[in-house]
């Protein structure tokens, strides 16, 4: 029996940030967003494979059970074009990130399914959905995620030799530091806390 495949992708942007410039290596940091939706998603149920449309081609003949895709607004369009082909394949297609959780019912136009916010609360009704062939509308929860127990982010997932900077994978900026000191000091509250708070 073929493994389930969920292929997480990061849309190309063209930006002097994103292109790749030094040795064919990008010169930004790879997104951690992608790298922590993936620990989320159950190894022994699903092969995770990421493609960062920035430094590879994305293959739209892989045969996967499911397509992930993250956007902000300076790249939403081409994570569109990349939607649109594979749901003419019959691929189900998911869209989170800055951009769809802001404008889902635009997002919808172009997906079966938009994750609002953090993945984490929401993955295995996503997941389950998916398997009774129900994936369809937006998935929020409710509450945030804590920052205490969550999953390291999949650096295995990485084509490191394409990255400059691999080791610093970027996350919003000050997660590192916010989630270190809710770690060590949970009696301060975070004031610009955790991912998707304003």
């Amino acid at each position: 029996m073929r493994s389930r495949i969920i292929h997480l992708i990061n849309p190309k942007t063209d930006s002097l940030t994103t292109r790749t410039q030094y040795m064919n290596r990008a010169l930004y940091s790879p997104l951690a967003g992608l790298l922590a939706v993936a620990a989320c998603i159950p190894r022994d149920q699903y092969e995770v494979v990421l493609t960062d449309e920035n430094i590879e081609t994305i293959d739209f003949d892989l045969k996967a059970d499911l397509v992930g895709i993250s956007a902000m607004t300076s790249y939403v369009n081409r994570g569109y074009e990349i939607a649109d082909q594979f749901r003419a394949k019959g691929v189900p297609v998911a869209m989170g990130g800055v951009h769809p959780s802001f404008m889902p019912q635009e997002a919808l136009k172009h997906c079966d399914a938009v994750v609002i916010g953090e993945v984490e609360l929401v993955i295995d009704r996503v997941l389950d959905d998916l398997k009774q062939g129900s994936m369809r509308g937006t998935y929020k929860s409710d509450t945030l995620h804590p920052m205490v127990g969550v999953s390291m982010p999949r650096y295995d997932l990485l084509k490191r030799n394409r990255y400059v900077n691999a080791d610093l994978a970027r996350l919003p900026p000050g997660l590192h530091v916010l989630r270190r000191a809710a770690d060590e000091r949970p009696e301060i509250p975070l004031s610009a806390g955790r991912r998707g708070d304003p």
